[in-house]
């Protein structure tokens, strides 16, 4: 008799146990199906209020997203204000000599977003080179050099340390980290480059991107598709490689695996020339490299920005308007101009010039207008 309530009492724990687990796995089946519904949801109501934000601008607002720019002082001047608020700028890139102490630099970025705010309802990108190491515009921050970094720890770490940083004094967007594949010590990139193979090299740029994330600030890997192996500096000449296609995408291999991961951020692209992949153009301004391998073979549809297009890598070898059209219809949704308010005026002027001649379609500018305007939306929702 005894053995027989034994029995019905273990056959009562087992039921208890298997509903208890049954109930758990329902539930959570049914909150990761209820959270992907409202996700889904959620992305077909941002992309509807995006397009329509897109129908209500100006032709002359929508060239002024696709600008990148700098400018020469501590603080916002009355002309840089003027400037900004005339072509409706979309950002700006900080300088060393933009950058006083943390209160200055504070004033600055929010005097920024409020003459942003003058003219659109997304805040401003407002980017900084702290790559660590000798690219360190802020000294006050965590600069440890992408050399120095041995472990996936200590990248996504340093990242997150760096990125809190920068957040506080007003920054959402770093162009960090370095990508190129050099091995070269003579390269003007090895010192601000990962070390070690390129397995290890993609893991630690994958855990630094996500400690930038994780801190508010938009990673940018660059400078895609990388620097050849050489002592070519893009700054003053033109890199070349006479390498061919598949060892070029070997070797960019960390630009894909990381845009796998943030299908949705940015990328940089470099100014180096393939001539085995594209005979005439370097990548920055190159329809194969950007809009045929970046967008249709890897399928990455963020926002993509070159790198400054006032090195000598470029303005030593073509004009400045045909770098500015050039540089947007091969896939750019956004052009940097560091310094020379003449050159920003002339690119602006020129893919505005070029919208309305037919050169430019208005779909393809929508489309980057779009790009840039979703990514801003990320940082307005979860950024602030």
């Amino acid at each position: 008799m005894k053995s027989s309530k034994i029995i019905v009492w273990i056959f009562i724990v087992i039921l208890l146990i298997v509903s208890v687990y049954v109930g758990i796995v329902f539930f959570n089946a049914k909150h990761i199906t209820d959270k992907t519904h409202d996700e889904v949801s959620l992305n077909k109501d941002i992309h509807q209020e995006v397009d329509n934000y897109i129908e209500t601008m100006t032709l002359e607002e929508k060239v002024g997203q696709l600008f990148v720019v700098g400018f020469p002082s501590k603080t916002l001047t009355e002309n840089t204000k003027d400037f900004l608020s005339t072509y409706k700028i979309g950002g700006v890139l900080l300088l060393g000599y933009n950058l006083g102490n943390d209160a200055s630099i504070i004033k600055l970025n929010n005097d920024l977003q409020n003459i942003n705010k003058q003219y659109s309802d997304y805040p401003m990108f407002i980017s900084v080179d702290q790559e660590g190491g000798v690219v360190s515009r802020l000294p006050q921050i965590n600069s440890v050099a992408q050399q120095d970094i041995v472990t996936v720890e200590q990248a996504r770490n340093l990242a997150k340390e760096r990125g809190t940083s920068l957040k506080a004094l007003g920054f959402n967007v770093n162009y960090s980290p370095v990508l190129d594949f050099i091995t070269n010590q003579n390269s003007f990139l090895f010192d601000r480059v990962f070390s070690g193979d390129i397995e290890k090299r993609g893991g630690l740029a994958l855990a630094m991107m996500q400690g930038y994330e994780s801190s508010q600030i938009i990673p940018v890997p660059k400078h895609f598709p990388g620097h050849p192996d050489n002592k070519v500096d893009s700054h003053k000449n033109l890199p070349q490689s006479d390498i061919v296609k598949n060892e070029v995408l070997y070797k960019a291999q960390n630009f894909k695996q990381a845009l796998s991961q943030y299908p949705f951020m940015m990328i940089m692209t470099g100014h180096v020339l393939y001539p085995k992949v594209d005979v005439d153009y370097p990548a920055s301004l190159s329809y194969e490299f950007i809009t045929e391998i970046l967008r249709n073979n890897w399928g990455y549809d963020g926002v993509v920005i070159t790198d400054d297009l006032e090195m000598g890598a470029l303005q030593n070898n073509f004009s400045n308007v045909d770098i500015a059209k050039k540089a947007f219809l091969a896939g750019n949704d956004i052009l940097l101009y560091s310094s020379t308010r003449n050159r920003q005026i002339e690119a602006y002027n020129a893919l505005l010039g070029a919208v309305r001649s037919g050169e430019i379609d208005q779909a393809r500018l929508n489309k980057s207008v779009k790009r840039i305007l979703l990514l801003k939306y990320y940082l307005q929702q979860n950024y602030d």
